[in-house]
């Protein structure tokens, strides 16, 4: 996945429902100026927290411990634009396609900035009007890694 990211990792990201929040620290890693780290868990948002402080990456992040669509509603009442949005939320609940419209409708999406979704194959990721193109999907079984390009 970053090696297809490679050129494109500038900026802010997002990474929604991060877990351990390995691919927003990644892509700090990797060059970009600053992540935002989701995740309703508690104890997942104590384990990122941690993963951030042992990577020397906490000054270069915020973690927000609250539901994706919480965040991202209060994320675009402060205007905050992001280059790479990282969506990997829990599998055949309809979070895919209500998350994307989310992130349109509260206009955290930069021009061109990129969402990675990763989906189960029984929940494809539609985009008919909704200024997001897939630009590359990878297939691994029951899994899908959806590769967007947002142009609204």
């Amino acid at each position: 996945m970053f090696n297809i990211l490679a050129p494109y990792i500038k900026g802010m990201v997002l990474d929604l429902f991060s877990g351990t929040g390995s691919l927003g620290i990644e892509a700090l890693s990797r060059g970009a100026d600053y992540a935002v780290f989701v995740d309703s868990d508690r104890n997942c948002c104590r384990i990122i927290s941690e993963n951030l402080e042992r990577t020397g990456f906490s000054d270069k992040a915020k973690v927000y411990c609250r539901k994706a669509g919480q965040a991202i509603k209060e994320l675009g009442k402060n205007r905050t634009g992001f280059d790479i949005v990282f969506l990997d939320p829990p599998y055949l609940r309809n979070f895919i396609q209500d998350t994307l419209q989310l992130l349109i409708e509260n206009g955290i999406i930069k021009h061109k900035g990129i969402i990675v979704a990763e989906h189960h194959r029984d929940e494809p990721v539609q985009t008919e009007g909704s200024g997001l193109e897939i630009f590359r999907s990878a297939d691994y079984g029951e899994t899908i890694v959806s590769f967007l390009v947002y142009n609204g």
